[in-house]
């Protein structure tokens, strides 16, 4: 699959989870796409030069992408907690978790 299948299949679903979270309107929207537009390369990218050494099997490739993620779901509540200071900090957190949570397992069993 393509890189763009995968970043269209992010934002699609990341989109999707912030909406039954409440966050409807197209600013909350945006600001989702704009964190991914942020992260999504950077984890590919790092992906794909840890690809050769390190990743030999599938346990290895579970525990990189599973750290990779961890970093993700702090960086982009770390974002959404700048933009939306009035929203709870644990409930930004926890729709950070659940968005990463969603696009890595429909990421993870489409491509594996």
């Amino acid at each position: 699959m393509s890189y763009l299948f995968a970043l269209a299949l992010t934002l699609l679903i990341e989109g999707a989870v912030v909406f039954l979270f409440g966050f409807r309107s197209i600013r909350y929207q945006v600001s989702v796409a704009l964190v991914n537009g942020i992260t999504h390369p950077l984890f590919h990218l790092i992906l794909l030069l840890s690809a050769t050494p390190l990743l030999r099997t599938l346990s290895d490739i579970i525990l990189v992408i599973g750290m990779l993620e961890g970093v993700i779901v702090m960086v982009e509540f770390f974002f959404l907690a700048w933009l939306y200071p009035k929203k709870k900090k644990i409930f930004l957190l926890f729709v950070s978790l659940c968005m990463n949570t969603a696009s890595a397992l429909a990421g993870f069993f489409i491509f594996f």
